[in-house]
């Protein structure tokens, strides 16, 4: 990371106590910001996740909705930068595709008209390969987010960059929720029980660990020649959802010989996915953590996790 864009700055996160959001929180205070604003309505994340910043006095912690365009506006008037990271998921979004698309759209709309009021404003916008074949109420309507960052980048101008991530995973992302599937089924090998497939097992997914995607989603924001393009954020570890769970029971459970369960498929599952990194490559991006040795770290968190709730009961 280039620290020196944010010496000094007023930096706002939209969905900044999410997975992704909480660890790009961490990064941007080590930046050594004026002042760094986490905004978030909590309704998919979790106040744990950014509780060892809240002590800083340069951090100020916003329970607010990207719905509401006036709360939206104050702070974004207030920003240098801003990451917009609000979003619903694909799992949510089948049973609540209203929230889903207010939040995806009408959120995104709010912050780019705000900031069409202070031009200086750098934005970086989050998005998902899932737009690819848009098959979910959730990838249709962050293919519509897209649509309208550039929409305003271009008739607008707002200095604004997406950034469309590929299957993260990492420390944080919620173990027990729809999607994130390295971290379900972790948090079940661990207790020694067999993951459920959803499908054939052979849908190809792109991991990549969640401060790799933190470090691209950086990258874009420093580099103004980025503005008004799409950018995919995803490693080169192509591996199906079968050979994933074979993997981590070599890996990780006590019972090698464990078998996965299969079980009828998701809503909307895109099979393949071939997202096209040479953009995000050629600003000199690569993932800095091997699939095995970022498997493990995240492993480790869930052991953590899972003494937590055991100490606890």
């Amino acid at each position: 990371m280039t620290i020196f864009p944010y010496i000094n700055k007023v930096i706002t996160v939209f969905g900044g106590a999410g997975f992704i959001g909480s660890h790009l929180c961490d990064e941007l205070l080590s930046a050594n910001p004026k002042k760094l604003i986490i905004f978030d309505n909590l309704s998919a994340s979790s106040i744990d996740n950014v509780k060892q910043l809240l002590t800083d006095a340069r951090v100020e912690f916003i329970n607010g909705d990207v719905r509401d365009y006036d709360t939206v506006e104050k702070y974004v008037l207030q920003s240098d930068f801003i990451f917009n990271l609000a979003a619903g998921n694909v799992g949510n979004s089948v049973i609540n595709p209203r929230i889903d698309l207010e939040t995806n759209i009408i959120g995104t709309f709010n912050i780019l008209k705000a900031c069409t009021k202070k031009p200086s404003i750098r934005m970086v916008h989050a998005s998902s390969g899932s737009v690819v074949n848009a098959s979910t109420p959730y990838a249709i309507s962050k293919s519509a987010g897209e649509n309208y960052c550039l929409f305003f980048a271009k008739e607008c101008g707002v200095k604004i960059t997406v950034a469309r991530y590929y299957h993260v995973f990492g420390k944080r992302q919620d173990s027990h929720g729809k999607c994130g599937v390295i971290n379900i089924f972790l948090s079940v090998i661990l207790k020694g029980y067999p993951p459920i497939i959803w499908g054939d097992g052979f849908a190809i997914k792109n991991f990549t660990y969640v401060l790799d995607t933190v470090r691209a989603t950086l990258m874009l924001a420093e580099n103004e020649d980025t503005i008004g393009k799409i950018y995919d954020i995803a490693s080169e570890t192509k591996i199906t959802i079968k050979e994933l769970a074979e993997t981590l029971i070599k890996l990780y459970s006590k019972d090698k010989n464990l078998k996965p369960i299969y079980d009828k498929p998701k809503i909307g599952e895109n099979m393949q996915l071939f997202p096209d990194t040479k953009p995000i490559r050629e600003l000199g991006w690569y993932p800095k953590y091997a699939f095995v040795d970022a498997l493990n770290l995240t492993k480790l968190w869930m052991d953590y996790q899972l003494k937590l709730r055991e100490d606890t009961k």
